[in-house]
């Protein structure tokens, strides 16, 4: 009979038994030869990165357009469901302005990204999933920020 070498690992509450073979190693040169394997991995996926879902900017372009539609058809329903205190042409005003802050993005890809994005709001939103104040947070970030230090507070006539 050979005497097994054991070793115990504790996890939790549990002591497992683990044999001198079963224990994991890494091959000799595997750091040193790692570098080199992941700048090969990143050149690969460098080259074959492919569109989310459009192929071409035209296609990207009718997807934006297709989701400011839906957003445009859905904002009476909003204002009447989630009683907002904006009116129906506010809330229109706002939705192209949050359309035009991303006018200059270029890549398929991103724009992809933001076209789901907007796809799970618009979804969120007519599914009643929000609550008033997740709808109203789209205002807050266009208000002008309070002044913070003694004279611009002076000059606004706050305290």
């Amino acid at each position: 009979m050979t005497a097994e070498k054991k070793t115990v690992i504790t996890l939790g509450c549990q002591d497992l038994p683990i044999r001198q073979e079963q224990q994991l190693s890494t091959p000799k040169g595997f750091y040193q030869n790692s570098g080199m394997a992941s700048r090969e991995a990143v050149r690969r996926t460098v080259q074959s990165v492919r569109p989310i879902l459009s192929v071409d900017r035209e296609e990207a372009r009718k997807r934006v357009l297709n989701l400011y539609k839906a957003w445009y058809r859905q904002i009476p329903y909003i204002v009447m469901d989630y009683d907002i205190p904006k009116s129906v042409e506010q809330c229109r005003e706002k939705l192209r302005e949050e359309f035009l802050k991303h006018k200059n993005v270029s890549d398929i890809r991103v724009i992809d990204m933001l076209v789901i994005k907007g796809q799970m709001e618009l979804k969120e939103s007519v599914e009643i999933w929000k609550q008033k104040g997740h709808i109203m947070r789209y205002w807050k970030e266009s208000q002008e920020p309070k002044p913070t230090d003694f004279l611009s507070k002076f000059l606004s006539g706050q305290n």
